[in-house]
């Protein structure tokens, strides 16, 4: 996939005219409150789930692993749909192949 395109569903989004994110998220899922589990990532400002806007509000948050926090960058999407840390990094990592 090219760096201007983004997947919505089984569709491919043209990206191009679109500004990215800057956000910061965990590495894993049970990141131990440890800031070397946390990765600092470029991802686009459309939802991929529907095309809307996304980070229409972005703020500080943590992200809890069961027994320690990690503080992170928590985002909310025009549309309402939630993004999963899983789901952003499965989508950081193929917009990097």
């Amino acid at each position: 996939m090219h760096n201007a395109q983004a997947l919505q569903g089984d569709k491919i989004l043209n990206i191009s005219k679109t500004k990215n994110m800057i956000v910061r998220i965990p590495k894993v899922a049970e990141h131990d409150g440890s800031p070397i589990n946390l990765m600092t990532i470029k991802i686009s400002d459309i939802c991929p789930k529907c095309g809307a806007k996304r980070g229409t509000k972005i703020f500080d948050g943590f992200s809890y692993d069961g027994s320690r926090r990690l503080n992170v960058t928590q985002w909310e999407n025009e549309c309402g749909h939630v993004d999963t840390y899983a789901d952003v990094r499965e989508e950081y990592y193929k917009m990097q192949s």
